[in-house]
């Protein structure tokens, strides 16, 4: 059975900076790999067809 599975991530990342812009044009240049902190916010798994052995696990 196949199941599509979506991680959503938040990325942050502390920048010294002059003003809002400076700091999002400076966050922009860095990869996020590089970022300091990442926290997984959700997780979603869904079936994207019937199971061979169990059709219809619901009933």
């Amino acid at each position: 059975m196949k199941y599509l599975v979506t991680h959503e991530i938040l990325y942050r990342l502390t920048v010294d900076a002059r003003n809002e812009k400076e700091a999002i044009d400076l966050a922009e240049n860095v990869p996020y790999l590089e970022w300091d902190n990442e926290i997984l916010i959700r997780e979603e798994i869904v079936p994207l067809g019937e199971s061979p052995i169990n059709p219809n696990p619901a009933s």
